[in-house]
């Protein structure tokens, strides 16, 4: 097995053995697997995921007959579970990396100009 296939067996072990996880069909799992992967994409987009929670957590529920506040929960453990901390760390960090972009470009762009004086006296110019 690759180090790829054995990393997407350990988050699915991680997701189908929470405690919500557990307690799930294969095709309830599978589901729950899926929105996971779309309110990921969601927090990256909008930077914000409760809408779609909500969205998606009404008619899963309602098609498992589940109630719509364990579906949440479902879903935040199967998230957790996937990609290794819940909704709102994966929000958080965005926010941080975002706020740490001008500082991170201003040290590279300051490197970059410290050595350009270095280049244009080196042949070919």
């Amino acid at each position: 097995m690759t180090k790829d296939t054995d990393d997407r067996q350990a988050r699915i072990d991680a997701a189908r053995n929470s405690f919500s996880g557990k307690t799930l069909t294969g095709s309830q799992f599978k589901e729950a697997w899926a929105l996971a992967a779309i309110l990921h994409g969601e927090i990256h987009k909008t930077g914000s995921f409760r809408e779609k929670l909500t969205d998606y957590a009404h008619p899963f529920a309602r098609s498992e007959k589940f109630d719509a506040l364990r579906d949440e929960a479902i879903l935040r453990d199967i998230y957790s579970g996937r990609y290794g901390q819940s909704l709102n760390q994966t929000r958080e960090a965005l926010i941080a990396a975002a706020d740490a972009l001008p500082k991170t470009a201003q040290k590279r762009a300051l490197t970059c100009v410290e050595t350009i004086g270095e280049l244009i006296q080196q042949p070919p110019t």
